[in-house]
């Protein structure tokens, strides 16, 4: 008895000294923020071998699309800040967002700038494409990029902003 005492007090201590899933999510944050900044100073050929290898081997794959890389990574760096700052998870569904924006983008770049979205772009369009026709795809990409914008930065659409600003435009060339 003394013995089950006794471990339970010292997994109850390891646990008071574990690290709090607040400090993995603020190392991941710094993490991805780090690796934005090593990508984005690897697109311009400041990142040293290992930066101008890390360019040609991810700008074959993304094309001219590559500039999402250091953005995606800042982005998913700014979400587990806030996410560590309120305690919440950065959550598999903002991931699969965060993948789905990547593709639609690659397809779309692909779709109206041909041979400048990379291998994997010139996949996606591929695919869509031949499922969709050319017209039918711009439409199906750009909504699979909205979207996940969407739900990455947990926004609502409105068009009521678009409509005021439409009619203060008028307004203003109407106007004697």
């Amino acid at each position: 008895m003394c013995y089950y005492f006794l471990m339970a007090k010292k997994r109850k201590e390891a646990r008071a000294h574990a690290i709090k899933p607040e400090t993995w999510r603020g190392i991941g944050a710094v993490v991805l923020l780090a690796l934005a900044l090593f990508a984005g100073l690897a697109g311009i050929g400041k990142a040293g071998a290992m930066g101008t290898a890390f360019f040609a081997l991810f700008s074959s794959f993304f094309g001219t699309a590559y500039f999402l890389i250091p953005l995606v990574l800042l982005g998913g760096g700014v979400l587990a800040l806030q996410s560590s700052e309120n305690g919440a998870r950065l959550g598999i569904v903002r991931t699969v967002g965060i993948v789905f924006f990547v593709a639609g983008a690659l397809g779309l770049t692909e779709l109206f700038f041909p041979a400048r979205g990379g291998l994997a772009g010139a996949g996606i369009a591929g695919v869509f494409i031949s499922l969709f026709d050319r017209y039918a795809s711009a439409i199906i990409l750009g909504a699979l990029t909205l979207i996940p914008l969407l739900v990455i930065f947990n926004a609502r659409l409105s068009l009521f902003p678009l409509v005021r600003a439409w009619q203060s435009v008028g307004a203003r060339f109407s106007a004697p």
